[in-house]
């Protein structure tokens, strides 16, 4: 496993917490990459989290028709998740 994808995860785990500005940044960026393994790390990342406020990057990432078709099921399918379970609340 490549250090980024421990890291992004790592960042999942610190998203279940109190939001943190630094944090969302650092998956926002991972998410926004050019490189689909890094897009994967950063949506593993999201699902395990607990912010709403990633709900615009999940919304962007579907609608954006540059992202792999794959990378915008898998967005979608955590939109989803994240609703059904409003965000993870048990663990914010």
């Amino acid at each position: 496993m490549q250090i980024r994808g421990r890291l992004a995860r790592a960042l999942g785990v610190l998203a279940c917490g109190p939001f943190d500005a630094d944090v969302d940044q650092v998956l926002s960026g991972l998410l926004g990459s050019k490189k689909t393994d890094l897009q994967f790390d950063a949506l593993t990342s999201i699902a395990m989290s607990a912010w709403p406020q990633f709900e615009g990057a999940l919304d962007s990432m579907v609608a954006n028709p540059d992202a792999g078709t794959l990378v915008r099921e898998d967005a979608q399918a955590i939109k989803k998740e994240q609703a059904w379970s409003r965000w993870n609340e048990n663990v914010r």
